[in-house]
């Protein structure tokens, strides 16, 4: 099979010139002002990449377009002739999507990287602990990340498996000692807990809502609206989220209701201490209250390099997420780097005089007055 590299004459204008006879003027004629635009749009594109390949800079970040040919979604649908949507009720058919996509946690990731590397191994036969998505398995002895290629946008999504089947609950994180958001590492390929997932390899890794999504437009709807709605997503890419308004439909920013963030935040040392960078902190705060309306749950993953051997100033820290817990009505968990939450909870321990102990060694709990 040959690699298509023309520039000039794309697949879709060539495929469409094709289909018109060349004898006889009886038969109609391709649209000439179309296939230019289109030539000369995708022409630019390539030069531009190009340019910037030649140039060492790194690809734009995708974005949406200025203005959609038509909406997937409306206020209004004609009913449908299937048996699904015109037999069962609404809250029948909400409770059968969300018990097929519904109710877990999900990862939404886009980076610039290298792309994964083809499989290599067809049918393995071996095991490897922990292969999210059975990336490892295919392309052993290999790394799945092909570094050998240029980096680019990637869009990724997946089911996450950092945690146990059975782990999922109000004191899943800190209280069992269980990887934290900021540990995670599904989106490259190493589920934590994976294997004690049921189900076969790549399957059980995937959300599996594409083929609902694109049986009909009803199906979207309603579809799209559970994926958003009732999932807990997963964002780590700090490109995606500041970019989120202009990469995400604000219609589905709007639906998500719970989210898991890992966020990287800069540290410098001042006489031997340690100080977090605010304006880090304060920036992914402002993304949150702005872009997600109707968010009720959040855990916030702080990660950070210090020197474990200085101490770490978090009042200014603490304080600035006082402020962001006034200002919303949230179930909120903050989690930060284990070197950084161990002095934390030594002072915090060191100051109790009276009353009962903490309830566990991983956990911490701040007493504010709203």
């Amino acid at each position: 099979m040959r690699t298509y590299k023309d520039p000039v004459c794309p697949p879709t204008v060539r495929s469409q010139i094709s289909r018109y006879p060349v004898l006889g003027t009886q038969h109609p004629t391709p649209n000439t002002t179309y296939s230019c635009a289109f030539m000369k749009k995708t022409l630019k594109k390539w030069v531009i990449a190009k340019l910037d390949k030649l140039q060492g800079k790194d690809p734009t970040i995708p974005r949406l377009p200025d203005q959609r040919k038509y909406a997937l979604t409306t206020e209004y649908l004609l009913a449908s002739e299937s048996p699904f949507f015109k037999k069962l009720p609404y809250e029948i058919r909400q409770g059968i999507l969300m018990f097929a996509f519904g109710n877990r946690l999900i990862h939404i990731d886009l980076s610039l990287a290298h792309p994964t590397r083809n499989a290599i191994n067809a049918n393995p036969t071996f095991f490897i602990t922990n292969d999210h998505c059975g990336r490892a398995r295919v392309v052993w002895p290999l790394s799945p990340i092909d570094t050998g290629k240029p980096k680019c946008w990637q869009w990724r999504g997946c089911l996450c498996h950092r945690i146990p089947p059975d782990s999922r609950g109000d004191f899943h994180d800190r209280a069992r000692n269980i990887p934290q958001p900021g540990d995670d590492r599904c989106c490259m390929g190493f589920g934590a807990s994976c294997d004690q997932w049921p189900g076969q390899l790549p399957n059980k890794c995937w959300i599996g809502i594409m083929g609902w999504l694109l049986t009909c437009r009803q199906s979207y709807v309603e579809g799209i609206q559970v994926l958003y709605a009732t999932n807990t997503i997963h964002i780590a890419s700090k490109a995606l989220l500041t970019h989120i308004p202009s990469v995400i439909l604000p219609q589905r920013l709007m639906a998500i209701s719970s989210l898991e963030i890992s966020w990287n935040i800069g540290a410098h040392e001042h006489e031997g201490i340690i100080f977090l960078n605010q304006d880090d902190l304060e920036s992914i705060l402002t993304i949150l209250f702005s872009h997600f309306p109707a968010l009720r749950s959040l855990h916030l993953a702080l990660k950070m390099q210090v020197n474990i051997q200085l101490p770490v100033h978090l009042g200014a820290t603490l304080r600035v997420l006082d402020s962001f817990v006034r200002n919303t009505n949230l179930k909120f968990t903050v989690s930060v780097t284990s070197s950084v939450f161990r002095q934390l909870y030594r002072t915090v321990r060191g100051g109790i005089t009276g009353g009962n102990l903490l309830f566990s060694d991983y956990q911490l709990w701040r007493h504010l007055d709203v």
